[in-house]
């Protein structure tokens, strides 16, 4: 993998203050999606995501109409039978008591990357709520969710507060996430990372990224078959992602030639973002 390469930097204060997910669109080349921290993270309850450019520039603000933004954390896009669909995952569970989460599902919006500030909503009609619990009782916070495009199970990974350097991997299958009901997650593993504050597959299905405010992680997928059956039954051994140090990292996203990364906070010169280029 190359050294990190800033291209370009968010400073948007007024709307993107707390950036806490990120995902490459799969409709335009050059068009990111990111969304603010939740209230349980400290943010503001925005219901928006955006689109900014590879730049850092704001080119569309997209509402999103009968949603709550308890604590979003993290945000995906995978395509499904020709269909582009976001997810953005209402996750976070900071003082652990939330029973219920929410995962919101809808058609990824076409977004022209000469757009700027342009302004979007989603109704309510056309979001799928999610909502999901873990399977023993546990109250597990968690900031890092993707989708796997080999058979779009959803995956989550739980963020370990304790520095026991761990990190649990609960997935919901496809065929349960259109059932308007509130579904158990699968355990799938355990991995021994701390911290995790972001994830995500590429477009390929290829390649899985984790990463915390520290590092990060690279798999390869070695068959054909999905990422809860590579994690639980082949055990790979993941790459060290060698990620330019940031404050607060707690974005990622993979595409099919690198990773792209983002922090919640913001240095003089704005919030970078960072590619690294597969070598």
């Amino acid at each position: 993998m190359a050294d990190g390469v800033p291209l370009g930097f968010v400073n948007d204060m007024s709307h993107l203050p707390e950036i806490s997910g990120l995902a490459y669109s799969r409709q335009a080349y050059g068009v990111l999606w990111v969304h603010n921290d939740g209230p349980n993270g400290g943010g503001a309850a925005d219901t928006r995501i955006y689109a900014i450019s590879h730049e850092g520039k704001r080119l569309a603000d997209v509402r999103l109409e009968g949603v709550y933004n308890i604590d979003w954390e993290d945000i995906a896009v995978n395509v499904e039978d020709g269909v582009s669909y976001i997810y953005v995952a209402d996750i976070g569970d900071n003082p652990g008591k939330r029973t219920y989460l929410t995962i919101y599902k809808f058609r990824e919006p076409y977004v022209d990357p000469s757009w700027d500030g342009h302004d979007l909503t989603i109704g309510q009609q056309d979001i799928l709520p999610i909502m999901v619990y873990y399977p023993d009782g546990t109250h597990y916070d968690s900031e890092a969710l993707a989708v796997d495009p080999f058979n779009a199970d959803i995956l989550l990974f739980t963020k370990d507060h304790y520095i026991s350097y761990t990190t649990n991997v609960y997935r919901l299958p496809y065929g349960q996430q259109a059932t308007f009901t509130a579904n158990p997650l699968e355990y799938v593993t355990t991995l021994p990372f701390v911290w995790v504050t972001g994830a995500d597959i590429s477009p390929s299905g290829s390649t899985l990224g984790l990463t915390n405010t520290g590092e990060g992680w690279s798999w390869s997928r070695q068959g054909v078959h999905s990422w809860a059956e590579e994690l639980a039954f082949w055990s790979p051994q993941p790459c060290s992602l060698n990620l330019v140090p940031a404050p607060q990292r707690e974005a990622i996203t993979v595409t099919d030639t690198g990773y792209l990364t983002i922090s919640e906070n913001k240095d003089y010169n704005g919030n970078p973002l960072y590619w690294y280029e597969n070598k």
